[in-house]
């Protein structure tokens, strides 16, 4: 039995209000025309200054450059999912993964934005890096020669000791 024009519109009200991540639809000439209740809450602006916004006023300027590329991109494919940095009404930034697609409304196209924040995900991606070049700096410092390999047997990491140990013109060396 399909459902009532009204109906369906009740369902995106309420997957729309109590979505976790932001939702914005936006004009393909980059004006916000509406957005849910996440998205005031995550940029701090009220309804009615958020739909007086563009795409461009809740970037972070450094991404603007990206903007004309993303919406052709998404245009050409359908959608698009990419990392940017948004902007909040008092000047701080966080980082998004945007889910972009091109939808058709009474005949025109939209673009239906989910952006979801991703300082958590970017705060571990940090701190892993940090953990790995400490991890490798200890290695380093080691005076004996030190190789990781995997199940195969695969040499997937050397310290220089071992590089220097084992490359052909060390065997060299201690086969004269």
């Amino acid at each position: 039995m399909p459902l009532s024009h009204r109906t369906l519109a009740h369902r995106y009200d309420l997957l729309s209000m109590y979505a976790h991540d932001i939702i914005l639809l936006v004009h393909p000439e980059g004006n916000i025309l509406d957005a849910n209740a996440r998205a005031l809450a995550a940029y701090g602006y009220s309804r009615e200054e958020l739909l007086r916004l563009t795409i461009k006023d809740i970037r972070s300027p450094e991404t603007w450059h990206d903007i004309p590329n993303q919406m052709l991109q998404v245009k050409a494919l359908k959608g698009l999912v990419f990392e940017t940095v948004h902007k909040r009404k008092d000047g701080s930034t966080f980082p998004v993964e945007v889910s972009s697609r091109l939808i058709e409304l009474d005949g025109q196209s939209f673009f239906l934005s989910i952006a979801r924040d991703i300082t958590e995900r970017k705060q571990e991606e940090i701190a892993l890096l940090n953990e790995k070049n400490r991890s490798e700096a200890i290695i380093a410092a080691i005076g004996d020669g030190i190789s990781i390999q995997d199940r195969n047997f695969k040499v997937i990491y050397q310290n220089q000791v071992d590089k220097a140990a084992t490359s052909p013109s060390a065997n060299r060396r201690r086969s004269l």
